[in-house]
Formats: C-alpha cells, structure tokens, sequence
C-alpha cells in the first residue's frame, strides 16, 4: 500500500499519512508518528500522528516540534542511522525519553531514523499502550522497511520537485521562463492587455 501511495501521491504530506495508518495496522502499534529533521538537525518537526493519540495531539499538527538538543542519545542514534527504542518499565530509561512517554501516554517507543543518501531526513517512531509487548526484533525490521520506503518516496519528490524548478525557472536569474509563462496563460493565470494605459 506503502509503495502504491508512493507513485500515485500528489504530495508528501498525504504519502505520509498513509504510511502512518499503515504502520499503526502493521506493527498494532497504538500510534505513529513522521517526523522530519530541521535543516541542523536540532528540532525534529511532527508531519502526521495516527492512531490513538493524546488529546493535545493533532492529525497534521501545524507546531509539533521535539528538541533534540535536549535529548544527545536520540540525536546521536539519528545522526548515525540507528533505531532507538524505549520502555517506562526500564530503570534505566533516559528522562527526555521517559517524559515523552508519559506525556503521550504509551507504554513504549520504537524510533527509526528516515535517511536520505547518508544523512537524516527524519524520523518514524511507533508507540505502545500500556499493557502491550514491547516492539521485537521482526516488528523493528518492518519498522525499518517502512521508513526506507518512506526515504524512497520522499527522495523521488525531491527529484521531481527540482526538475520542475529547473524546467520553469532559469537558472541563473531564478525568474520564470517561456514554459512557465506558456503554462500560465493557459491555466488562465495570467492577463496580457494588449491595449497600452493613457
């Protein structure tokens, strides 16, 4: 379903709700999050939530953000491309980890880095209620595929985004050029007055 919405979505934003919802349904998780790194890698900024969220939680959340300055451990297994789980029950769980926890109310989370070409796209991250098994080993690894096919689909429209900018922009003036006004006047977006003002 991943790899379907990832050719047929008209943005990123809808290929990565379907990839939350299918992840929920997958892995039962009790909620998904996408997440996508700032450009410094300091602030990991909430794209979509699915499942069951906590009441202060939203869909497409328009300000979401976690600090990862606050939390070395989970920025350094991010930078490096590694998983990063954790669970309330363990003793020696790390307090940004433990306060997230509780503030959404899970049991425990699974969080694996997107990478795009070597370096940190974002972030998927999978949660549990209290109650249930913490994520194994075989649950990881399909965590894991989901975020390459996520990476994948988020580099093609990387790809795609800038072919079009570089077929209607010149390059070295980043003004319009002729298929752009072309494309314009016949989505009727722009008005030629062939008539000069007095």
């Amino acid at each position: 379903t991943i790899a379907s919405a990832a050719v047929s979505s008209e943005s990123l934003e809808s290929l990565l709700e379907t990839a939350a919802d299918e992840a929920v349904h997958a892995l039962e998780a009790s909620s998904v999050s996408i997440s996508q790194c700032e450009a410094d890698t300091r602030v990991l900024r909430v794209i979509v939530n699915a499942g069951m969220l906590a009441d202060w939680e939203e869909r497409r959340p328009a300000s979401e953000i976690y600090r990862l300055e606050e939390n070395s451990a989970a920025r350094g297994q991010i930078l490096e491309g590694r998983t990063h789980q954790a669970r309330l029950d363990d003793s020696s769980i790390a307090e940004p980890d433990r306060q997230l926890l509780e503030r959404v109310g899970k049991a425990c989370f699974a969080a694996v880095p997107i990478m795009i070409g070597g370096a940190p796209w974002g972030e998927l991250l999978a949660t549990r209620a209290p109650g249930a098994p913490p994520f194994r080993d075989r649950e990881l690894r399909l965590l894991q595929t989901i975020a390459a096919q996520v990476a994948a689909a988020a580099a093609r429209m990387r790809v795609f985004s800038q072919m079009a900018e570089l077929a209607f922009r010149d390059p070295l003036t980043s003004v319009g050029n002729r298929r752009a006004f072309d494309e314009r006047i016949e989505l009727g977006d722009v008005r030629i007055d062939l008539m000069p003002q007095a």
